[in-house]
């Protein structure tokens, strides 16, 4: 779309031709990225786990999994901020 737009010229369409022209990390997104969030916030709690986690302190792997067993809800804005009465009597 991006190309498209830069070049209303040429006329390309999805096939042999622009996927050789296409750099091979792009890739059409599949029904598994819409549950990922790369974010430099989000991203930066699954560094911090990630090193915790090769250091021996936690035993999870990924932060989602973690924070499931830290905290009530990881939907509430109450349990992640620490505000929560029933989270904070863990």
């Amino acid at each position: 779309m991006k190309f498209s737009a830069e070049y209303p010229e040429e006329n390309i369409g999805y096939d042999t031709t622009r996927s050789r022209l296409c750099p091979f990390w792009v890739r059409m997104p599949t029904s598994k990225d819409g549950d990922t969030c790369l974010c430099k916030k989000h991203e930066n709690v699954q560094l911090l786990n990630d090193k915790l986690y090769q250091l021996g302190v936690v035993k999870l792997k990924h932060a989602e999994d973690f924070l499931q067993q830290v905290c009530c809800s990881t939907e509430k804005f109450m349990c992640m901020t620490q505000s929560c009465e029933v989270c904070h009597k863990h």
